[in-house]
């Protein structure tokens, strides 16, 4: 585009008066056409709305007036940034607050191009005639904080309606004239985008999700590559993950646009030894061809979202330890159990042997905690807990899905399916200890944050009075196993609503 060059643009009236009688007369419109600020005239007064044309609701906006020097932008989402001798500031239309936004130097943002790159700042002043408000105008470069003045016309800027917008590629556009029946500006170029130092990219927000089946995803249909075990889900909570500071769009779903960089190692069944690379010991799982924090990814590992964990990361989520103790073991021997607090498990009782695996657990934790901070220094590391799994009433327990079951063999024996109440208290107790142990290393290592998921989960678990977020055993295609893998890991909503809200709640 040349300077001088001129793009018409006709903007619209509201789609919905406000009241009878009320004439309205837009001031700016947002670039996705969903919000409107315009000013409603009845008796000679007017009142200044932005309205939401999806669903014709209006929101008054206090302090903007009819002043003439006001300066006016609406984003996407709905924001009203405004300046001029009336005052500047933000009108946010969801929380119905007004608060100044200013650069750090003071400078008024006035308007802000679509993607987020250049803005055009203000301070006051005067025009000539000592009465009139004007502004100079500048067009800042946000993402290298370079600055170019605008000092064409400076008074004629200030005069009714007109405003000021700055494209994607930094070109700057005044509005002039319009209508009191229908708003007609024309934009004519003030200077051309491009004079402004090449943007330097920021590097990118790194995030990698570690760990086993609870941050891969077990039981969450559909899995990136199915053909490996590891079945991490298009749904598992690490695509749910936001961004400190960002809000309200996760870190997976920004990646297209960047600048972000998200990874996916981690894998069902994992234990510590899968995370930690060759060199202290650590081996692949499933499919995998390296261990979760092997420092050389070129190897082609079939998984489009493996990421090496360095000095580069941001954020690492991880969930581990479950598969050290070997939960999935308890879990069968108690549902094929008619009790199962008396069994033998390798050789002594089940207490005796979780027990000492959960001892051992603890300096395994250690060695993880310390290799995830020796190669990531700069990263914030979030720990996660372990959702309760069997509910907490004896009412919800006795539920057909988990009451026990007893079936007649023959000659007078029986097999049971199911958990009694004593053993889903059991259990619940091993699930404690075992966060327990996992939040005391975490505390010991001193650069890692655990955030427990249970009190989020509490009603939630199988047969809970809230919704299940828990999948509840379903039996399996093939032995050895009597339940399939899916059982006793978090649905879709235990992923979404209860570990990715306890994660970010901590994050933002």
């Amino acid at each position: 585009m040349t300077t001088g060059a001129t793009e018409m643009v006709t903007l619209d009236e509201g789609s919905q008066p406000i009241a009878a009688g009320v004439r309205s007369l837009n001031k700016a419109v947002s670039s996705n056409g969903r919000y409107v600020v315009f000013e409603g005239y009845s008796g000679g007064v007017g009142t200044s709305y932005v309205r939401d044309l999806t669903t014709g609701v209006s929101i008054v906006i206090p302090g903007l007036d009819d002043a003439r020097e006001d300066r006016i932008d609406v984003t996407n989402a709905g924001d009203v940034y405004y300046s001029g001798a009336s005052g500047s500031g933000r009108f946010s239309a969801s929380t119905q607050t007004t608060t100044p936004r200013t650069l750090p130097d003071g400078t008024f943002i006035a308007t802000i191009s679509p993607n987020g790159r250049f803005a055009i700042g203000t301070t006051g002043s005067r025009c000539a005639d000592g009465v009139s408000s004007t502004v100079t105008w500048t067009v800042v470069d946000i993402s290298t904080g370079d600055r170019a003045g605008l000092d064409t016309e400076t008074c004629q800027i200030t005069e009714r309606d007109q405003q000021l917008l700055v494209t994607d590629s930094g070109a700057v556009l005044r509005s002039r004239g319009q209508t009191n029946s229908r708003p007609r500006l024309t934009f004519v170029y003030l200077r051309d985008g491009g004079t402004l130092p090449p943007r330097t990219d920021p590097d990118p927000y790194v995030y990698i999700a570690l760990g086993d089946s609870f941050s891969a995803g077990e039981g969450v249909k559909p899995f990136w590559q199915p053909a490996n075990a590891c079945h991490r889900s298009q749904q598992a909570y690490p695509t749910f993950i936001e961004q400190p500071g960002v809000p309200d769009a996760s870190i997976y779903d920004r990646r297209a646009g960047g600048p972000v960089a998200w990874g996916f190692q981690a894998c069902s069944g994992a234990r510590t030894w899968h995370v930690l690379p060759r060199d202290m010991g650590g081996r692949p799982n499933h499919a995998d061809s390296l261990p979760q924090l092997e420092p050389d990814r070129s190897v082609d590992t079939g998984n489009e979202f493996d990421l090496p964990v360095n000095e580069a990361t941001d954020l690492i989520t991880i969930t581990i330890g479950g598969n050290n103790v070997d939960f999935a073991s308890v879990l069968r021997l108690c549902y094929t159990s008619r009790d199962c607090t008396r069994a033998i498990l390798d050789g002594q009782s089940i207490e005796v042997e979780i027990t000492e695996r959960l001892n051992a657990l603890g300096t395994e934790l250690d060695r993880v905690y310390a290799q995830i901070h020796a190669q990531a220094r700069n990263a914030r590391i979030i720990v996660a807990g372990y959702p309760q799994l069997f509910p907490a009433s004896a009412r919800e327990q006795r539920c057909p899905k988990l009451r026990q079951v007893p079936v007649h063999l023959t000659r007078g024996r029986f097999a049971y399916f199911g958990f009694s109440e004593t053993e889903q208290n059991f259990i619940r107790r091993q699930t404690s200890r075992l966060n327990q142990v996992i939040a005391d290393h975490v505390n010991q290592a001193d650069t890692a944050e655990f955030v427990p998921v249970d009190a989020i989960f509490a009603g939630h678990e199988i047969c809970g009075n809230k919704g299940e977020w828990i999948n509840a055993p379903q039996a399996a295609a093939r032995r050895p196993s009597p339940v399939n893998d899916q059982s006793f890991h978090p649905n879709e909503r235990g992923h979404e609503l209860g570990y990715a809200v306890a994660i970010n709640a901590v994050l933002n």
